[in-house]
């Protein structure tokens, strides 16, 4: 709150938080400490009023700075469990590839490798005399 001594002429007038008031009631003892009291009351709920609303105004952008932090965070622990889950996959997959290697480097690969390419030759896939041959061995193989 400011204050502001005037001339006799200017009698008692506001504009906006500032008040100016005559010489008389200035510089009289007993309403000069009345006044000052209720400008130091005015000025501690003004600045009350403008602190509420300060915080007003910065309560939507809290909610919404909470809320993108917690999407963050379960962004963050999706990221976490999709990175456990390739770790895995990628461990299953040498595994698996060790394991094949394996058995293309096995002698009963190679073997029924040749027997096949042999029975294929021989009976190719849709022809008549592969039909006739699994006709004449199926009774065996039951």
């Amino acid at each position: 709150m400011i204050w502001r001594r005037r001339s006799v002429a200017s009698s008692k007038r506001r504009t906006g938080w500032t008040f100016v008031f005559t010489r008389s009631l200035w510089t009289s003892s007993g309403r000069d400490s009345l006044l000052r009291a209720f400008a130091t009351r005015v000025l501690i709920h003004n600045q009350e009023w403008l602190l509420a609303q300060e915080e007003n105004a910065l309560a939507a952008p809290r909610g919404q700075l909470d809320a993108e932090r917690k999407a963050v965070e379960s962004l963050t622990l999706e990221r976490d469990a999709l990175q456990e889950r390739l770790e895995f996959q990628d461990s299953a997959l040498s595994e698996a590839t060790r394991s094949l290697g394996e058995i293309y480097a096995s002698g009963g690969w190679r073997v029924f490798s040749a027997y096949y390419r042999v029975r294929d030759r021989l009976f190719p896939r849709g022809s008549l005399i592969k039909l006739i041959a699994q006709r004449t061995w199926l009774p065996f193989s039951s």
